[in-house]
C-alpha cells in the first residue's frame, strides 16, 4: 500500500509517475507476491522477515526520490 500511495497518490496520473516510480511499484508488487507465497507454503521464517525489511527500505527510497512531486 505504501508503494501504491507514493506512486499513484495525490492525484498523480500515470504520465506523471516516471520510470523510477513504476519500477519501484513493480518491485514492491513482486516482493508482496513472494511474501504471500511464502506465508501460504511454509511457516514464517528469516526470508519473510528479510522481504519485509527490503519492502520497507524500497518504500523509503521511493518516497525520498519522489520528493516534492508528492505535494498537491
Amino acid at each position: 500500500m505504501a508503494s501504491a500511495l507514493v506512486t499513484f497518490g495525490a492525484g498523480r496520473s500515470l504520465g506523471d509517475v516516471g520510470v523510477v516510480g513504476l519500477v519501484g511499484f513493480a518491485l514492491e508488487v513482486m516482493i508482496a507476491g513472494v511474501g504471500v507465497w511464502l506465508v501460504l507454503t511454509r511457516p514464517p521464517g528469516r526470508l519473510l522477515f528479510q522481504l519485509i525489511i527490503a519492502s520497507a527500505l524500497l518504500a523509503v527510497v521511493q518516497l525520498a526520490l519522489s520528493g516534492s512531486s508528492l505535494m498537491a
